[in-house]
């Protein structure tokens, strides 16, 4: 009897131990995603991808507060899985380009966000028709290494435009500058309509015009810099008559490289296919179609998780945004 009762003792040690890893495996995976301040854009959208990295992937997140310029800097530190980021700071930092002096090859991109649209406004009543008429002129580029000016600065330097003068002041300064005619031109990055523009618009007699581009204006700035893209904007502002065609730059959700593959591919096929969670906490996540994915080129490569899902739907991915592990 006292031999069949260590027996059993034994056997229930052993099955015991053999359950150890899976209790282990069970565990969910910390990570962090790192948005901009709370309650803003950027903030709203990682709530939304953490929600179905909980819901789905068996992840426990975090989501931090961090500077929006800052995003990519933190991720690079290791202080951050995930981040928003547009693709031009991706890809400046994948390549080693503009503020970054060595690459950061550790960037990889993970899911698009809805683009920014470069919007440059002008009164309504004012002689500057074309971004041609802007030399000379005195230009509100928004604060010095903030997004909205580099993306201004790199539309302008790929048109050869450089005969101009830049203004670096903030929203509200930049409108008070036009208001006063100590500005000539406001540039700023987002959706539209922009509650800036709306502003300025209803500020000034007679309203405002975004300033379009030609179709020839709009493929240099591509060829120079990759990550922008065309789109038509209609007259959504007073003072505004005819749609006009505008760059927008791509933005992006990152992901570290060292992120392992499971755990990315099911993050990104968990957003695709079950997006109502994301738009729980953002709405904006349904302007987002899969099949753009492929249009993409302006960033760094995708993850391997993301880039094995976005080909199992078939998407056919340009050699540029290939990850390096799989060439």
């Amino acid at each position: 009897m006292k031999r069949k009762i260590i027996n059993i003792l034994l056997a229930s040690i052993f099955l015991f131990s053999l359950s150890v890893p899976v209790v282990f495996a069970q565990e969910r995976t910390a990570l962090v995603f790192s948005g901009s301040t709370i309650g803003g854009v950027t903030n709203l959208q990682m709530s939304g991808l953490a929600a179905v990295a909980k819901q789905f992937c068996n992840v426990e997140p975090t989501v931090i507060v961090s500077p929006t310029l800052a995003q990519v800097d933190i991720m690079k530190d290791g202080d951050s899985h995930f981040c928003t980021t547009y693709g031009y700071e991706a890809y400046f930092a994948y390549y080693g380009q503009d503020r970054w002096e060595e690459p950061y090859t550790g960037i990889r991109s993970m899911l698009p966000r809805p683009n920014a649209t470069v919007q440059f406004a002008v009164p309504a009543k004012s002689d500057i028709k074309s971004v041609q008429d802007f030399k000379g002129k005195r230009l509100c580029l928004g604060r010095a290494g903030f997004g909205g000016e580099l993306q201004s600065r790199t539309i302008l330097e790929a048109l050869d435009i450089t005969d101009y003068t830049p203004v670096n002041l903030g929203h509200e300064d930049s409108l008070a500058a036009i208001v006063a005619g100590n500005a000539d031109v406001y540039s700023n990055s987002g959706a539209f309509p922009h509650p800036s523009f709306l502003e300025m618009a209803e500020t000034i007699s007679g309203g405002i015009r975004i300033i379009g581009f030609t179709e020839e204006e709009i493929n240099q700035i591509v060829e120079r810099a990759p990550f922008f893209k065309a789109r038509e904007m209609g007259p959504v502002y007073k003072g505004m008559t005819e749609a006009v065609l505008v760059p927008e730059v791509e933005s992006m959700i990152a992901v570290r490289e060292d992120v392992p593959e499971e755990i990315v591919y099911c993050i990104t096929k968990s957003f695709w296919e079950n997006r109502e969670f994301a738009e729980m906490q953002w709405a904006g996540f349904k302007e987002l179609q899969l099949e753009d994915v492929a249009e993409i080129r302006g960033s760094s490569p995708w993850h391997v998780g993301a880039y094995k899902y976005y080909v199992e739907k078939g998407l056919d991915i340009p050699e540029v945004m290939i990850p390096p592990e799989l060439k």
